[in-house]
């Protein structure tokens, strides 16, 4: 099953995508400036089952929710919605991480050459493409971003950041993602963020 997600950089994108991944679900993350036929041409085009939507972004996923979109039957809103969505059942983001167990998810057997996520394009000359990443690729990316050095701004959260990309890459059986308490998720999160918004700003977006 296919698992979008439409938010920005933060603790619940994290958990989304290594969750999806971890299930042998592929991950689909969409640009968040996307609306309107964008959105509806990328949820349809990846035949996502599930959306997990910013509560901001959820005025967005209402209105092309339901027909037009048949392959998708839910959505998870983190944070308070800024409209309903009601063409297709919804959950709150916090209460199923409340209700959540302790048990762990069973192996669901995923091997490297199998499907992780798929990365669209910007759609400049036409309709996004998606294109097809397997979990090899995004270990082996893992381990290239752990062997950068840091820049000065990073400093007090690179050898971390490293040391969790490091432990991940090395870690094809997903054990260890399997046995990380919700403290150290949240951690990988915030800082995954900080990383994230430097890129950002290095890179003029």
């Amino acid at each position: 099953d296919r698992v979008a997600t439409l938010l920005e950089n933060g603790p619940a994108q994290v958990v989304s995508f290594f969750a999806a991944l971890k299930l042998c679900a592929v991950q689909v993350p969409v640009n968040t400036a996307y609306k309107g036929d964008f959105l509806r041409h990328q949820l349809a085009d990846s035949g996502s089952k599930v959306i997990v939507v910013q509560g901001d972004f959820a005025g967005r996923v209402a209105p092309i929710a339901g027909p037009e979109v048949p392959e998708l039957g839910a959505a998870i809103v983190v944070g308070p919605p800024d409209e309903v969505i009601d063409a297709v059942p919804t959950h709150d983001w916090d209460r199923l991480l409340a209700s959540s167990s302790d048990e762990l998810v069973p192996d669901a057997g995923v091997r490297p050459a199998d499907l992780a996520c798929f990365i669209y394009t910007a759609g400049t000359t036409g309709p996004s493409k998606g294109c097809m990443l397997p979990h090899n690729y995004i270990v082996a990316l893992a381990d290239q971003i752990a062997a950068i050095s840091p820049p000065p701004e990073l400093a007090g959260d690179w050898p971390e950041f490293v040391d969790m990309n490091r432990s991940l890459a090395n870690d094809p059986s997903g054990e260890e993602l399997r046995n990380a308490s919700p403290e150290s998720m949240q951690r990988f999160g915030e800082i995954s963020t900080r990383v994230s918004e430097y890129m950002a700003q290095v890179c003029g977006l």
